[in-house]
Parts: C-alpha cells; structure tokens; sequence
C-alpha cells in the first residue's frame, strides 16, 4: 500500500494536493490544512469550489439511497470523484448523469453556460436557441396530432432561416 503524501513544510498527512501548470512546466504541492494558509502556491488557488464538490458529491450519494456510480470504462466512483474533484473520462458524464445536476448546482448557479460570449456571437446564440425552441415545438404539435400549430411552427423557422441566410 502505498504511504500517504505528507505535507512539503511540516511532514504531516497531507489533504490538499495542488497541481500547477504554467508554460508546460508542472508544479505538484502536497500540504496540509494548517500549511496551506502560508503556501504562495495554494493562495493563487480558490479551494471553496472544491469543497463544495466534495460536499455535493457525498450529497447527491446520500440522497439517491446512497446508491454507487462508477463509470464502467475507468473505474472512477464517488469516493474517487469526492477525493479529485475530476473525472476519469469522458464516459464519466453518463454514468455520474443521475447526481450531477445536483453537483453541479452546489459549485456553480447553473446548468448551462452563462458566460460572456463575442459581440458578433450574441445575435447568433439568440436566433439558434429561438431555432431550438421552434423545432421543439413543432415536435410536439406534431407528435400531438395538431397540425395547425405545427404549420405555423413550421412557417416561423422558414422565417428565422431564411433570415439568418440573408444575413449571413
């Protein structure tokens, strides 16, 4: 088994494990709680939001029976997603699917990205989630067998296309 890290300024067991990567050039710091407040290293990092997955993590577990994920493909369970606050894979989306938007929710305000977007992109995200909502729609009046308003969705993002094409 092997022997747990110990923190580089004092020798005890170390609980944060930071990894820095700056121009290519890796950087690791093992410390322990009481260190990690003096470290120059760990005061560029912001460690609440880690926190909050780790509590989010053991939440969501609890919540759903404590039911176990664990991605088929490499392995990665709660318990290893609590500890790294990361991933193994990119499979890892599915099987962790259940919990995470619960997760998601304790680390950040929102499922969906907020973030700034280009001046020239605004008006394209609009007109595309518009699209989006046309289409959904136009699904569901169809799937409900009423025509009428599936021919009016229909018309509407004829439209919005035939916009964006003249536009573009």
């Amino acid at each position: 088994m092997a022997k747990p890290k110990q923190c580089i300024h004092c020798g005890k067991p170390a609980t944060i494990h930071l990894t820095q990567i700056v121009d290519g050039e890796i950087r690791k710091v093992d410390l322990c709680e009481s260190c990690q407040v003096n470290d120059s290293m760990a005061a560029d990092f912001e460690i609440e939001p880690f926190a909050k997955l780790a509590e989010g993590v053991a939440a969501a577990v609890q919540e759903h029976g404590g039911e176990v994920h664990a991605c088929p493909k490499c392995g990665c369970d709660d318990s290893q997603l609590q500890q790294t606050g990361r991933f193994g894979c990119p499979d890892c989306y599915e099987a962790f699917e259940p919990i995470l938007p619960e997760l998601l929710g304790k680390i950040q305000p929102g499922l969906s990205h907020e973030g700034k977007v280009p001046a020239h992109g605004v008006q394209r995200q609009r007109v595309e989630k518009k699209q989006m909502e046309l289409r959904k729609k136009l699904e569901a009046a169809v799937r409900e067998e009423r025509f009428e308003d599936a021919a009016v969705y229909r018309d509407e993002l004829r439209t919005l296309e035939t916009e964006v094409t003249d536009g573009a």
